[in-house]
């Protein structure tokens, strides 16, 4: 990675952690104080930004004037989406985390039901900024096209998050702890949605924002959802190797739950020679797309570590 590009992701993830901060301040006056402070702690309290950076990355990539006012109100609802569906994640009726970005998850720190109402305030919250900037779009140069951007882009973003994206993910990892037969196909299902799909999200929402035709979404498709694979394996295998330190959540919370996961259907080794296979592609797919010396690629290849 050059110079160059390294100062332009920390750019974007500068503006990113202020316009995520703004948002939650946004009529700060009308909210309930408790339900502000679960909300920033479920936001703003450390990570990586990739799914934001990477659908800025990629509408700058189809679109290089693209305005960073027009890109940053989705970058951050998917965030938003992103951080509320770990917040619900780690609640006792779901994976029992006490433990997040290094810091007490919510539900301990604030309550099980302020850290449910939280979550819930963040989605609802990403969807009224991404309505608001298709609303708002109607009255600025290119209007009308800009609105059906939005539209689009609006529209990828709420399909992963739901019945057929993420949610539907979550539920197929919860039916599939202690349960006995398990496939390599389930394990797909539950990678490509519960995780893959807001990646994929990231990526078609970047290139709508960009006006990308129909056959560059479709291409973009399967080399998104192999990215979220690849991103699930990865994280699989650091439950097993990493501390918690390293992690910044407890470790071997999957065993422990007996969850499906890359290793434990397959075994260690099996998940790591696998992962180096997807990590290649992923990064040359991403290179080969965008460019190799592109952000979008550089922000793959660091995402995604070596083992």
């Amino acid at each position: 990675m050059t110079k160059e590009i390294a100062a332009g992701i920390a750019e974007k993830k500068r503006a990113i952690e202020e316009a995520l901060a703004g948002f939650l301040r946004r009529r700060e006056d009308e909210a309930p104080p408790l339900l502000l402070e679960a909300m920033r702690h479920g936001l703003l309290t450390g990570g990586k930004r990739l799914r934001p950076l990477i659908l800025w990355a990629a509408a700058e990539a189809l679109e290089p004037k693209i305005r960073r006012e027009d890109v940053l109100p989705f970058a951050c609802a998917l965030e938003m989406i992103h951080a509320y569906s770990l917040i619900h994640d780690d609640l006792p009726s779901m994976d029992n985390d006490d433990l997040r970005r290094g810091q007490p998850s919510c539900h301990k720190k604030f309550g099980e039901a302020a850290a449910i109402l939280a979550g819930d305030a963040l989605l609802n919250r990403a969807y009224e900024i991404m309505s608001d900037e298709a609303a708002e779009s109607i009255d600025k140069q290119g209007g009308l096209t800009k609105v059906l951007r939005a539209a689009r882009a609006s529209r990828e973003i709420a399909a992963a998050a739901g019945v057929f994206g993420m949610v539907g993910g979550q539920v197929l990892d919860m039916l599939s702890e202690g349960a006995g037969e398990w496939t390599h196909e389930i394990l797909n299902q539950i990678h490509e949605k519960k995780t893959g799909a807001l990646f994929r999200a990231a990526v078609l929402a970047g290139a709508c924002l960009a006006g990308a035709e129909r056959a560059v979404l479709c291409r973009f498709d399967g080399l998104s959802l192999k990215l979220g694979r690849c991103f699930q394996t990865m994280d699989d295998i650091f439950d097993v190797i990493s501390t918690a330190e390293e992690r910044g959540k407890n470790p071997g919370g999957d065993a422990n739950r007996k969850k499906l996961t890359y290793v434990s259907l397959h075994g260690l080794d099996a998940a790591k020679a696998d992962y180096a296979r997807l990590r290649a592609e992923a990064v040359s797919g991403f290179e080969a797309e965008f460019g190799r010396d592109s952000e979008a690629a550089a922000i793959m290849a660091e995402a995604l570590k070596e083992l």
